[in-house]
C-alpha cells in the first residue's frame, strides 16, 4: 500500500494509474487521512511566517534579497529606484546605440579615405592647346602640355595668344578655355567642382548625377550644372552665362537691394548677369543666329538643302566648299510696335539668298518675304540653288546697303510686329558665314525715304527648340 504522500505526488505529476487513483480516493474519505493532510498544511504556513518575522537569523546577502523580494513596494529602500534606473537607461543605451555609433564611426573613416583619396587623384587633362598654358600646382609653376593630367588644386592659366580644353577620360563632358580666362579645379568629392577666377569658357556637360553635379564658381556667382551647353564669362566686375542647350542654376554670392531673390534657373535660349547693382533675371540670348551648312548638287533648290545636300558640322573651321548654302536662323524680337520694312542682299551681284519670316515663334508659320534671285517658273516659293559652285566673296557694307533696293524682290512688304514679341527667321544664302549676307530693315516711325540699315545685333536670337536641343545647329555670332 502507497504512502499519502506518494499517491499526492504521483497525482500532480500525472502519473496514476486506475487502481492507485481508487486507493487514493478511499484514504481521502478517511477522517483521520484529512486531519493529517491539514496539519501538513498548516505546519508549512507556520515555517513560512516564521521565515518572514525573523530575517535577522538569516544571512546578510540572503537578507537583502529576501527583502528586495516580499517586502511591498512603500517598503523599499528609497533610494535602490535612483541607483537602478541610471543603469538600466545606461545599459539599453549601451546596447541601442552600439550598432549605429559602429556604423557611425565607419562612415566616418571611409569619408576621411576618400577625401584623401580625391585629394591625390587625378580629376582631369588637357587637350588641344594652342601656345603655352601654365599650370601653378602647390605654388610651382609647371609647363604643360597636350594630355597633362590634372590634380585638385591646379590653377590652370591661359595666355593672351592661346587656348585649351579641359576633358574627363571618356565623359563627353569638355569645358574650352578662351584667351586670359584662369580655372582652378577644387576637391571633386561631391561632384566637378570648379572655380572661374576671370576669362570665358564653352562647356559641354554630359548629364552629371545630381548628388554630384558640375558647379563652377565665379567671384559673383555659382553657376550649377547637370548636363548642357552653356558659355560662362567672368571678370572682376561681374559674371554672365549663355545657354544653348538644357538649364544651369544660377545663384548670386551678394545680393543687392535690386534683387528678388538668391537664385534663378537659367534656360536654354536664355542668358543672365549676376553683378552687384544688376538684378539677377533671365533675359532672351541675343546677338547672333544659328548657323546650318550644307553641300548640295547644282540646280538643288535651297528648300530641299535638309534632305539632298550634305551637313558640315563645323563650316567655319575651313574655306567655303563648293555648292556651299547657308541657313541662318533663330527669332526676331520686335524693338517696337508697328510696321516694319525688311531688305536683303549679298556680298556677290545676284548670288542665290532668301529671307522667311514667321507671323509667330512656330517656325511652320514662315513666309518668303523677300529674295536677291527671281524663283524658277514653276517653282514658286523658292530660289534656284547654287549654279558652278560658291562665287568668290568681295564688295564692301556700303555697296550692299547701296544693292538692297537694285532689285524689287528685295525688299519686303510692310509687316506689322509687336513690341517684344518674338517671330522666327530664316536667311538661305550660298556661301558660309553671316558677313556674306546683307540683312537690312526700317524701323516704325521712320520716313519712307530713310535709307535701309542693318538689322541690330540685340533683336535677333538663335534657334534653340524648347522641345530638346538641337544637334545640328553651330552658334555662329
Amino acid at each position: 500500500m502507497n504512502s499519502l504522500g506518494q499517491l499526492l505526488a504521483q497525482w500532480a505529476a500525472g502519473g496514476l494509474s486506475a487502481a492507485e487513483l481508487a486507493e487514493l480516493k478511499q484514504l481521502l474519505a478517511k477522517p483521520e487521512t484529512r486531519a493529517e493532510l491539514v496539519d501538513d498544511w498548516l505546519l508549512d504556513e507556520t515555517i513560512y511566517h516564521t521565515l518572514r518575522s525573523q530575517p535577522a537569523e538569516a544571512p546578510a546577502a540572503a537578507q537583502a534579497r529576501l527583502a528586495r523580494a516580499w517586502a511591498p513596494p512603500a517598503a523599499r529602500p528609497a533610494r535602490a529606484p535612483r541607483r537602478l534606473f541610471p543603469w538600466l537607461v545606461w545599459h539599453e543605451v549601451r546596447i541601442t546605440l552600439r550598432w549605429p555609433l559602429g556604423v557611425a564611426a565607419a562612415a566616418c573613416l571611409a569619408l576621411a579615405g576618400l577625401h584623401f583619396y580625391f585629394q591625390k587623384a587625378a580629376v582631369g587633362r588637357l587637350t588641344d592647346l594652342r601656345a603655352q598654358v601654365a599650370v601653378e600646382r602647390a605654388g610651382r609653376k609647371l609647363s604643360a602640355g597636350s594630355g597633362q593630367l590634372l590634380y585638385p588644386g591646379d590653377l590652370l592659366r591661359v595666355p593672351a595668344d592661346g587656348a585649351a580644353s579641359l576633358a574627363w577620360g571618356e565623359e563627353p563632358t569638355r569645358l574650352d578655355l578662351a584667351a586670359g580666362a584662369e580655372l582652378q579645379l577644387l576637391n571633386p568629392m561631391r561632384g566637378k567642382r570648379l572655380s572661374l577666377r576671370t576669362g570665358t569658357l564653352d562647356a559641354s556637360v554630359a548629364p552629371q548625377p545630381r548628388w554630384r553635379p558640375m558647379i563652377i564658381a565665379t567671384p559673383q556667382a555659382e553657376a550649377k550644372v547637370v548636363g548642357t551647353h552653356f558659355s560662362l564669362s567672368a571678370t572682376a566686375a561681374s559674371t554672365r552665362i549663355e545657354v544653348l542647350e538644357g538649364a544651369v542654376r544660377l545663384r548670386k554670392r551678394r545680393l543687392a537691394a535690386v534683387d528678388d531673390h538668391r537664385q534663378l534657373t537659367v534656360r536654354a535660349g536664355q542668358t543672365a548677369t549676376a553683378a552687384p547693382g544688376v538684378k539677377l533675371e533671365a533675359q532672351f540670348l541675343t546677338g547672333f543666329l544659328s548657323s546650318d551648312v550644307w553641300t548640295l548638287p547644282s540646280d538643288t533648290p535651297f528648300a530641299e538643302a535638309p534632305a539632298r545636300g550634305t551637313s558640315l558640322s563645323q563650316p567655319a573651321a575651313a574655306p567655303a566648299p563648293p555648292n556651299a548654302v547657308e541657313r541662318l536662323r533663330g527669332f526676331l524680337v520686335a524693338p517696337a510696335s508697328g510696321d516694319y520694312i525688311f531688305w536683303l542682299a549679298t556680298l556677290e551681284d545676284k548670288t542665290p539668298a532668301e529671307l522667311w519670316l514667321s507671323t509667330d515663334a512656330k517656325p511652320a508659320h514662315k513666309r518668303r518675304l523677300a529674295y536677291v534671285m527671281p524663283p524658277e517658273p514653276g517653282r514658286e516659293g523658292t530660289a534656284p540653288g547654287p549654279q558652278g559652285g560658291a562665287r568668290p566673296r568681295s564688295g564692301s557694307a556700303s555697296r550692299l546697303a547701296a544693292d538692297l533696293q537694285s532689285s524689287p524682290s528685295q525688299e519686303s512688304a510692310p509687316q506689322r510686329l509687336v513690341q517684344g514679341q518674338r517671330y522666327y527667321l530664316e536667311l538661305w544664302h550660298e556661301g558660309v558665314g553671316p558677313e556674306a549676307v546683307y540683312f537690312a530693315w526700317r524701323l516704325p516711325g521712320e520716313a519712307g525715304g530713310a535709307p535701309p540699315k542693318r538689322v541690330a545685333l540685340q533683336a535677333l536670337c538663335p534657334f534653340i527648340d524648347s522641345s530638346g536641343p538641337d544637334k545640328g545647329t553651330d552658334a555662329v555670332r
